[in-house]
């Protein structure tokens, strides 16, 4: 009858440590690591992002590709007023062309569909991402550097 009661206890204090240890882990278990980042896009990609952008138009995510030195020349708000302002022109996007200016700049040309003509956009690199500069004060989004 002891050997029970003994074999009883051992048991049920077996249970007690195994369920303690089930519901309240000392060891936490790793966390997940971060998704991998998305290789920088080119100077091309951001192109036709943009002009993606424009086209459809989301003004908003155009916008996030600016530079930090257009956002200071142009708002929100403005950005959006000039893109409807002026009539979009037929460009090809996927057929933009890289040209390297210098260390941290690039040009990318997109040659207009069903014209010789070609629009230039330049472009800057901040803090590893591509970023369009779009200065003049009263242009056209679709040909942001005079």
């Amino acid at each position: 009858m002891k050997m029970r009661l003994a074999l009883l206890i051992v048991a049920v204090a077996l249970v007690a440590v195994i369920w303690a240890m089930l519901r309240f882990p000392s060891v936490k278990p790793a966390p997940k690591p971060p998704p991998p980042k998305p290789p920088a896009a080119s100077p091309r990609e951001v192109v036709h992002d943009y002009l993606t952008a424009l086209e459809q138009k989301d003004y908003a995510a155009a916008y996030a590709l600016l530079s930090r030195e257009s956002k200071e020349v142009h708002s929100r708000a403005e950005f959006g007023a000039l893109a409807d302002k002026y009539a979009a022109p037929s460009l090809d996007a996927a057929a933009g062309v890289e040209q390297a200016v210098e260390e941290g700049r690039m040009v990318v040309m997109v040659p207009m569909i069903e014209d010789p003509a070609t629009s230039s956009f330049t472009l800057v690199k901040e803090e590893g991402e591509w970023r369009i500069l779009f200065r003049n004060e009263d242009g056209s989004p679709w040909f942001p550097y005079p």
